[in-house]
């Protein structure tokens, strides 16, 4: 989405500042390296405000890109948080022992990726950003980002009831389902930790953790599921 040399800029910069967390703005067709103003900058990242927005009156922002030093190649909750309130694609570069990668990308502002085959990264492309993207394609209905940090279920957060309540999804008869319904269920976990969405013909459309994005038939996945639900602009 953004041209190599501003890639490669991002990663230098992720380089250089290792093992502490760079940060930068994508402005322009450029990448301008940002002072990391965090108290822990090994484990975080801010920017200074005042000069947040100075880019955003005189150039406009069109990226926040930063690196995660050893860390998880993917979003955290706080992240999440901060791509969500600005309203600007964010991206990260992950550091593996020095060496940055490419970064990957996320937010609303970018095209929808297809919904079959996609390769599973936690916040992005997991079982709730399906569903999520699936009735942004279909419907034109938004539903809650809901910033979360890796393997959330297994500490016992429940996360993805709480999304589709805020969203206005009720509990139906799991007989009555049909098309665009919300399967939730538990698998090999505590709490409701998968979803997906029933598209018809015995069908459901989900993704499984590092699995890819795939179709299947509902009828195997019944014995995992807890509850159905169905949004309240859909009955």
């Amino acid at each position: 989405m953004f041209a190599n040399d501003v890639i490669q800029a991002a990663m230098d910069h992720a380089r250089v500042e290792y093992p502490k967390e760079s940060c930068g703005i994508v402005s322009g067709g450029f990448y301008y390296e940002m002072e990391n103003i965090a108290i822990d900058k090994q484990s975080d990242f801010e920017i200074d405000a005042a000069e947040y927005l100075t880019f955003e009156l005189d150039r406009g922002v069109d990226a926040v890109i930063h690196s995660h030093p050893d860390g998880v190649h993917c979003p955290t909750k706080a992240d999440m948080e901060g791509q969500d309130a600005s309203g600007v694609p964010w991206g990260i570069v992950p550091v593996d022992f020095g060496s940055p990668v490419r970064p990957f990308f996320w937010g609303d502002t970018l095209p929808v990726a297809p919904l079959l085959g996609r390769q599973f990264r936690m916040g992005i492309y997991d079982c709730y950003s399906l569903v999520r993207d699936w009735y942004r394609q279909t419907h034109g209905i938004i539903l809650p980002v809901g910033p979360r940090d890796p393997l959330w279920w297994e500490r016992g957060e429940n996360i993805i009831p709480e999304n589709f309540a805020q969203a206005g999804f009720e509990e139906i008869d799991k007989l009555d389902i049909k098309e665009g319904d919300v399967i939730i269920g538990r698998v090999l976990g505590r709490v409701e930790n998968h979803t997906g969405v029933y598209i018809g013909n015995g069908l459901i459309l989900h993704h499984l953790y590092d699995r890819l994005s795939r179709r299947e038939p509902l009828g195997p996945w019944m014995k995992y599921v807890t509850r159905i639900l169905r949004h309240k602009d859909m009955k």
